[in-house]
């Protein structure tokens, strides 16, 4: 038995069909335009003024934090346009500099600033990538890190640590901080600590966990919940320390260990 398709029906059908064929070829044509007006240019700034602070915001684009011998800040910012130019600004309030790029809400090929900034050692990191990665490397103060998506690395931070990677992995290695807090939607967390942290944090919604400590006397209260990874800890605890270690995954394993000197 056949069903006969009504004329209407088969006018929406076709309505529809044609609209999406419309904003394929508009798509299409903007970006090969964004392709040929592909265009990249640099910044450099240098800032003598004591500076205590960077917050670096973009709405998509890698930044880079290291630190540096000196006391002044430099700044390279990378700007790449298509169609849509990006905005970059950068303003200091009292101690703390802030940087900002940001491009329109509009078929954004090729519109992307990448940073590359370089502090004094103890410079307090806050950085949002708008879900492209996230890099800090060197002796740096406290550091607040929202991803997006994006993966976040990070080498030889002391202070406090708090990541949110929104579903990228974080890789932390030489570690000095004392209190770290890392939630991931889904990317893996593993971690290598120079010395105890007193109050470590993780949380991650199906990637693996591990987490490398240095061998010391110190015993750790440890609470670990996985949705149905393996589970290893072989490390001192104690139900009343005063360290504590919080884990937990969605699926992934989790392992806890001393690593190698």
């Amino acid at each position: 038995m056949q069903v006969a398709v009504k004329p209407r029906g088969r006018v929406a059908w076709r309505a529809i069909a044609a609209v999406w064929a419309a904003f394929i070829l508009a798509y299409s044509v903007l970006t090969v335009i964004g392709f040929l007006a592909h265009q990249t240019s640099h910044v450099h700034e240098l800032f003598t003024t004591p500076i205590r602070a960077v917050d670096v915001r973009t709405n998509g684009g890698p930044i880079i934090v290291r630190t540096g011998t000196g006391s002044s800040v430099t700044v390279d910012a990378t700007l790449e346009r298509g169609l849509t130019k990006p905005s970059h600004s950068e303003e200091i309030v009292g101690d703390r500099l802030v940087l900002d790029a940001k491009c329109p809400p509009t078929v954004n090929v090729f519109c992307r600033v990448t940073y590359a900034v370089r502090v004094p050692v103890g410079t307090s990191v806050s950085a949002d990538s708008g879900g492209e990665s996230v890099t800090i490397l060197g002796s740096t103060g406290p550091v607040d890190v929202t991803s997006g998506g994006g993966n976040v690395v990070l080498s030889g931070v002391g202070a406090t640590i708090r990541v949110d990677s929104g579903g990228g992995s974080v890789i932390a290695t030489g570690l000095d901080a004392t209190s770290v807090s890392i939630e991931s939607g889904g990317g893996n967390i593993h971690m290598a600590f120079e010395s105890s942290p007193t109050n470590l944090s993780l949380s991650s919604g199906g990637g693996s966990v591990a987490v490398g400590l240095a061998r010391t006397e110190i015993s750790y209260r440890v609470d670990v919940s996985s949705g149905g990874g393996p589970v290893s800890t072989p490390i001192r605890t104690d139900p009343a320390g005063t360290n504590r270690i919080s884990v937990s995954s969605g699926g992934g394993g989790v392992h806890i260990f001393y690593r190698a000197p």
